[in-house]
């Protein structure tokens, strides 16, 4: 009666993939920040004016690598789904 403490290995994995998942976001939002610069243009201690320069770092992926390429093609997609369905069919299911 009670409950049962789960496996080990099953936290574990969550504890990872929860890991991977904060990674991909983290990546995602490093890659594109931006910036400020701030420069003022004083006279005799007087300020004439002030320029504020954003600069941005934005990341442009020309290809997300095979399996990326593959799964977001109109081929591929078909391709996937075909290959999941014939196995699904040849193991019984």
């Amino acid at each position: 009666m009670g409950i049962e403490p789960k496996e080990e290995g099953e936290f574990m994995g969550k504890r990872l993939l929860l890991i991977l998942f904060f990674l991909v976001i983290s990546s995602q939002a490093i890659a594109n920040q931006c910036n400020y610069k701030t420069e003022t243009i004083t006279e005799n201690g007087v300020v004439v004016s002030t320029k504020e320069i954003k600069v941005c770092e934005e990341t442009t992926y020309i290809s997300g690598g095979f399996w990326n390429d593959l799964m977001h093609s109109e081929q591929g997609n078909e391709l996937f789904w075909n290959t999941l369905i014939a196995i699904y069919s040849l193991s019984g299911g």
